[in-house]
């Protein structure tokens, strides 16, 4: 399945890197590009230091890293399966990314929220979607 990641912070970076290591191409859009930047060169030093300790091999992290796609253009995220939003803790940053979605994703995508304090029930109402997954560090609702 392709996964798409909105937010290259340490939660989408991460989020990245695991779907990419499972197999999984990856796109990961930031509307901030020295963020993306920034979480690019952390995740190279990050597998360059897994490949020191042996936890990979150089072609291993090369396939894994190549797996996953930088994109400096939301419609990039077009043709997802699964996006999970891991952006700042705004209900209102939020509401305006997923509305832009609405536009970019098909209607069999399932998007999801990765939050830690933003109370999670709210947010499949800010979508016309039927496909919303939303996890809080309480609980996954479907809707």
């Amino acid at each position: 399945m392709k996964i798409g990641v909105l937010g290259s912070g340490s939660m989408g970076s991460g989020i990245a890197q695991v779907a990419a290591a499972a197999g999984h191409e990856v796109v990961v859009f930031d509307n901030h590009a020295s963020a993306m930047d920034r979480a690019r060169q952390n995740m190279e030093a990050l597998f360059f230091r897994l490949v020191e300790k042996g936890t990979y091999t150089a072609g291993e992290a090369s396939v894994i890293q190549g797996r996953i796609r930088w994109a400096d253009r939301m419609h990039a995220l077009h043709g997802v399966g699964l996006l999970i939003e891991a952006i700042i803790e705004d209900l209102n940053a939020k509401r305006a990314e997923f509305e832009q979605l609405e536009d970019v994703l098909g209607p069999e995508c399932i998007m999801a929220t990765n939050t830690s304090s933003s109370p999670s029930q709210p947010l499949p109402l800010l979508v016309n979607t039927r496909n919303v997954l939303s996890e809080s560090t309480s609980s996954i609702r479907l809707p």
